[in-house]
């Protein structure tokens, strides 16, 4: 019986050891996909300037848009699905949609103005002008988001500056944001009521409350000129258009 004894005692601390090496070498998380391992992936679109992106009404799919007025909807791996019928000559660098009624809203930055499109998608209609007393041709408005009756654009350079317009009453009021360089394009997050912002100059994309309180950022420098951002937090991806390539790419989310 003693030597048994001591037979289990002086085996202990190797068995306890094995174990601890064994559970040093188990990953910190498993997944069954491949893809959840790589941080983004490229697709190539049709879309030249790719300027502004958002989810159609089903989610199944994004529309795009391009600054010689053209609009797209393309796949989520970049494919062209269709062009939309409207032909104007406009400089679109935002596009929004309200989920509930289908509607879609483009911010063209020449005219400084947001637009609704038609419902047959072959006219525009004013919304709302921007007016910046100070700004700068073509550092205006470059982004659009919609939710609950209110639009957040935008403005690129000198202010970098956001509006929130109240569609229903025809009130605006602004906010300037302080922790970027360029404002790109911006994207309303339903998951925790917040916004995303794609920042071209800086190669981030930043996480901030809706009174525009910075929250986290996360860098993007592989992506020369983001300026289209479109999020899916519970899919944990957000898909980011190049202006210079035209590329679209699937980012996964690494931020709070």
């Amino acid at each position: 019986m003693v030597k048994i004894r001591k037979g289990i005692f002086f085996c202990m601390p190797f068995f306890l050891l094995l174990l601890q090496s064994c559970l040093q070498d188990e990953p910190p998380y498993s997944s069954d996909s491949a893809e959840d391992e790589v941080e983004y992936k490229v697709f190539d679109t049709p879309v030249s300037e790719l300027s502004g992106l958002c989810f159609t009404k089903d989610h199944s799919s994004l529309l795009a848009v391009s600054d010689g007025g053209k609009i797209f909807e393309i796949a989520l791996n970049g494919t062209k699905i269709r062009q939309l019928p409207y032909t104007g000559n406009n400089d679109f660098e935002g596009i929004t949609m309200n989920n509930e009624t289908g509607e879609i809203f483009l911010a063209d930055e020449t005219e400084m103005t947001v637009y609704k499109l038609s419902a047959n998608e072959t006219a525009i209609t004013e919304v709302v002008k921007i007016n910046i007393p100070d700004g700068i041709s073509n550092k205006g408005i470059e982004g659009i988001a919609y939710h609950n009756d209110l639009l957040y654009i935008v403005n690129q350079e000198e202010p970098t500056r956001m509006f929130v317009y109240a569609i229903s009453i025809g009130a605006i009021n602004s906010i300037d944001i302080s922790f970027a360089q360029f404002l790109s394009d911006i994207c309303y997050d339903s998951s925790d009521n917040t916004l995303w912002i794609a920042d071209s100059r800086s190669k981030k994309i930043f996480h901030c409350k809706l009174n525009g309180d910075l929250i986290s950022y996360q860098s993007i420098d592989y992506i020369a000129k983001s300026e289209a951002l479109a999020l899916s937090r519970h899919e944990g991806y957000m898909w980011i258009g190049c202006d210079t390539s035209g590329k679209l790419y699937k980012v996964k989310i690494m931020i709070p």
